[in-house]
């Protein structure tokens, strides 16, 4: 197995045991005081009904939310490839990030408080990234040269 596999499936797991175990801070009217990105995640989706009655902020924050949570638990299901993990994991911390900023508000924005879980997303994700990079073609038994073909 490539090592790029290997520690793109250890960022992998980093990011799934951030979004579900591991509090992820707070950011007022998206995620409640030391919850979990899941548990966020989880009170968005089961609130949909409710948000028909709701202001146009948090219809936003509801559903930059889901997409956030959508796309960083598809990032760490795709760990052992650490590009798409990467990409995928940057692009959901960004959502969530420039979201929150850009619903609440910049002046507003001084209730919100980031936990252990937010930075450990946003490093397994950059880390992921550059594994793809850094570890191309380690602990491969080709040299990748044409004479390893087998000419008929």
């Amino acid at each position: 197995m490539r090592a790029g596999r290997i520690a793109g499936t250890v960022t992998g797991i980093a990011m799934l045991v951030a979004l579900f175990l591991i509090p992820f801070g707070t950011i007022p009217g998206f995620i409640a005081h030391n919850s979990t990105l899941y548990s966020a995640f989880r009170n968005a989706t089961t609130g949909l009904p409710q948000m028909q009655s709701a202001g146009n902020a948090e219809i936003a924050a509801t559903f930059i939310t889901i997409a956030a949570g959508i796309l960083i638990l598809i990032a760490g299901l795709l760990g052992a490839f650490p590009l798409g993990s990467g990409i995928i994991g940057i692009l959901g911390m960004t959502v969530l990030t420039a979201g929150a900023y850009s619903t609440l508000g910049i002046s507003s924005s001084s209730g919100m408080t980031f936990g252990p879980g937010y930075y450990i997303i946003w490093v397994a994700s950059a880390a992921a990234f550059c594994f793809s990079f850094l570890l191309r073609g380690h602990g491969t038994e080709s040299s990748g040269s044409l004479d390893d073909l087998e000419t008929a």
